[in-house]
């Protein structure tokens, strides 16, 4: 089984597509634990899709969770920090560079289509005729295009105290404690705190907390919650209060985000066995102490 934080420095992404002409590569990552990589890029492009779980990835000052119904694509050459939640499984779709699939600047959502899902789950196996994987890869390639729905970026403050704060909504949303007991309990003034908030994030500070709301909603929805269940894990006491914030962040209903975002379940494909998967490559460049992912 592939294990989040494995050790694969012996595998070489470039040594393996000049050795088979692949231009894509999948690999399972599955882990018990929670797990977190500091900041580091990849010689290829990566695609982060399938996930179960909570996946989130932080480009520069920008948090995003990965939809379970979606994917997030990081160019070659983009840093990034990873971390999995406790029983998290997702899946990772390394592109070889020379290959431009048509999707441009930074890290963006990318829609995986129950089409795009089986033929990059096929691209698992690495034991298939040449030209049939040629194909493959050519749809895959053909089908990448980014999502309906734009995904909620959480701007994150480099203040320590008001990061302190920040991971802390992040890991327990309906955290309804004012400014000024958060404050409190770092040590600083509203009034600093409130323009280190604006400063850092763009936003007031509780404007920031409707955006940390409405992301981890976002990873509560395709998982087949309750509206009013979905609204009281984030922190609002009425369905229609958290509609209205839902609305605001993201321009349309928590029903009709859903709807852009669910494809139908997936059987498990015979190129998906959890004790064969493929190892990913581990090309990264370290910028921080990060394990292999």
């Amino acid at each position: 089984m592939s294990t989040i934080g494995q050790d694969v420095a012996d595998v070489d992404l470039t040594e393996l597509v000049a050795g088979t002409r692949a231009r894509l590569l999948t690999a399972l990552h599955a882990s018990a634990s929670p797990r977190a990589w500091a900041a580091h890029d990849h010689e290829d492009h990566e695609l982060i899709w399938g996930v179960r779980g909570v996946v989130t990835v932080r480009t520069g000052d920008e948090h995003r969770t990965v939809p379970p119904s979606a994917g997030l694509w990081i160019p070659a050459g983009v840093a990034h920090e990873v971390a999995a939640s406790a029983g998290a499984r997702f899946w990772t779709t390394h592109v070889a560079r020379p290959v431009a699939p048509g999707l441009r600047g930074g890290a963006r959502a990318v829609a995986v289509t129950p089409l795009l899902r089986e033929v990059l789950l096929y691209l698992h196996n690495r034991l298939m005729p040449q030209d049939v994987r040629e194909q493959a890869e050519t749809l895959a390639l053909a089908l990448l295009d980014e999502a309906e729905v734009p995904p909620v970026l959480l701007p994150v403050p480099d203040d320590p105290r008001a990061l302190r704060i920040a991971r802390a909504l992040v890991a327990d949303p309906a955290d309804d404690r004012t400014l000024a007991q958060w404050c409190a309990h770092v040590g600083s003034s509203v009034r600093h705190m409130s323009r280190v908030f604006g400063r850092e994030t763009g936003m007031t500070f509780a404007r920031w907390r409707v955006h940390a709301r409405v992301r981890a909603a976002t990873t509560l929805l395709p998982q087949g919650l309750p509206v009013a269940a979905v609204a009281r894990r984030v922190g609002y006491r009425s369905p229609s209060a958290f509609v209205h914030a839902f609305g605001e962040v993201t321009g349309c209903t928590p029903g009709a985000y859903l709807r852009a975002v669910t494809v139908r379940p997936v059987a498990v494909s015979p190129w998906a066995d959890d004790d064969e998967a493929w190892p990913i490559a581990d090309t990264e460049r370290v910028i921080g102490d990060s394990g292999g992912r």
